[in-house]
């Protein structure tokens, strides 16, 4: 996880069971609760687009987006936005 998600949680990179993205995000919500909830999800309880997910470095949205299938080993990095200028 990255800096925003990392200050939410307390960890950079964690280890979950999931058959699809969709079921590792959830669980992640489960275990961090409401402030990542409120960091992750808009008002609808969708991923908010400011974030970026890759799985084994392929953008969720050229795949099966949230039900894209996890296999074991596979790694899901959760970019949030990038600041600066």
């Amino acid at each position: 996880m990255y800096t925003t998600l990392r200050e939410v949680t307390g960890v950079k990179e964690i280890t979950v069971e999931a058959k699809t993205v969709r079921e590792a995000i959830n669980k992640l919500l489960e275990k961090y609760g409401g402030e990542l909830r409120k960091a992750l999800l808009d008002e609808k309880g969708n991923i908010k687009r400011i974030y970026t997910l890759l799985l084994d470095g392929r953008n969720i949205i050229l795949l099966q987006g949230l039900d894209t299938p996890v296999k074991d080993g596979s790694t899901l990095h959760i970019f949030p936005p990038v600041g600066g200028g």
